[in-house]
């Protein structure tokens, strides 16, 4: 004999219909207002109450519409962004806005937005301010009675200072953080997003050493203590180990990086290639073609292999010019596109978070540019 079909969980077209709130309080012999209270864990009930309300929901398969009932508390959920200035590291940061700008305008409707706090990567006291107000500012939240009209749904925090960064990400919690173009190590995060900063740095030489072959390689450094650079030089250099020489050049500003490559250029032995860390491929090109042209008296110059980072103008220039091998592009805008819908997952829709958002190391090449899908920030000046 076939069984009749359970009309409860059938509409009329024989589709599976969906459990409302109404279905799960008639049900369990309760208001829907009981209800409301039970699945939401808010005011008074008992628990023999509790029980008979769970275990209705569990049998009519019911799921909370966790979307709308943000949309009818009509509460905005503000994300804090801290970066560098946008027009740092070659204009990195405008893409990684961009990003951002373009999931929150998606997610407007959900009562989400940002506020963006940006600091001077080559200057700690600007972070420590910017960190300073941001941790009163969740401090004076946690002592409001009642429900306010915004809540902070968490941090998005570029860690190019490490230890101040992971020091604020410790002090907010248990706001929840993402990370981006970078990683806080020992550090409880909601996830991370970055490319596999050893890999990268391994791939790097690799294309050095088939270009070059054995010599005498450099990498590259621009910054303060960025965990994610010293990866890439940590597996730029396991890579060699013994099968090549690598040096390191270090500066802690993007000023400071044209006075030490354009000496180090001037003197021997010559470099077989050069691996740049961050985006600043550019500003190392143009202080080696200012150093090669004064030793050269103005003779043709040629600048050895180098590998960097980021499709910002000035690196596709060079790029296209010859003078830049490989860019490796770390997808900017599609990290902070990720990070904040990570965030969104987590405070509105509940949902789990990858503890780590891997982006594709993506080689670019001048005869592989054009299939890239890019908007580079455009050229200063």
């Amino acid at each position: 004999m076939a069984t009749a079909p359970d009309t409860n969980k059938m509409n009329i077209m024989g589709r599976a219909k969906t459990a409302t709130m109404k279905d799960v309080a008639r049900e369990a012999g309760v208001s829907i207002g009981t209800v409301d209270r039970v699945l939401h864990n808010r005011g008074r009930f008992s628990e023999e109450t509790a029980r008979r309300v769970r275990d209705a929901a569990a049998r009519l398969e019911f799921q909370p519409n966790l979307v709308a009932s943000n949309l009818k508390k009509a509460q905005w959920r503000t994300m804090m962004v801290v970066l560098p200035h946008p027009h740092q590291d070659g204009g990195f940061w405008e893409l990684v806005v961009s990003g951002i700008n373009r999931a929150v305008q998606q997610l407007a409707h959900h009562y989400i937005r940002v506020r963006f706090a940006h600091y001077d990567r080559f200057q700690p006291e600007t972070f420590s301010r910017i960190a300073s107000q941001i941790e009163e500012a969740f401090g004076e939240q946690e002592s409001l009675e009642g429900v306010p009209d915004e809540e902070y749904a968490g941090v998005i925090l570029a860690p190019t200072l490490q230890s101040l960064s992971a020091d604020l990400a410790r002090h907010v919690a248990p706001v929840p953080v993402v990370v981006l173009d970078g990683e806080l190590p020992d550090v409880d995060l909601l996830c991370s997003i970055s490319q596999e900063s050893y890999e990268s740095g391994l791939l790097a030489a690799k294309l050095l050493h088939l270009m070059a072959g054995s010599g005498r390689f450099a990498s590259v450094v621009v910054g303060q203590d960025d965990y994610h650079l010293m990866r890439r030089r940590a597996g730029f250099e396991d890579y060699f180990c013994e099968a090549a020489t690598t040096e390191r050049i270090e500066a802690t500003s993007e000023r400071r990086l044209r006075e030490i490559v354009r000496d180090r250029m001037s003197r021997t032995p010559p470099l077989d290639g050069l691996f740049v860390t961050n985006a600043a491929a550019h500003a190392v090109i143009e202080s080696i073609g200012n150093a090669l042209q004064d030793t050269a008296g103005g003779s043709p110059v040629s600048v050895p292999p180098i590998v960097g980072y980021d499709l910002l103008a000035e690196n596709i220039a060079c790029l296209r010019a010859g003078s830049l091998s490989f860019l490796i592009n770390q997808q900017p805008e599609n990290q902070g596109y990720q990070a904040v819908y990570a965030l969104y997952r987590h405070a509105v829709l509940k949902e789990r978070v990858e503890p780590q958002i891997r982006i594709p190391v993506d080689l670019v090449t001048r005869e592989t540019l054009q299939f890239h899908q890019i908007s580079p920030i455009p050229a200063k000046g």
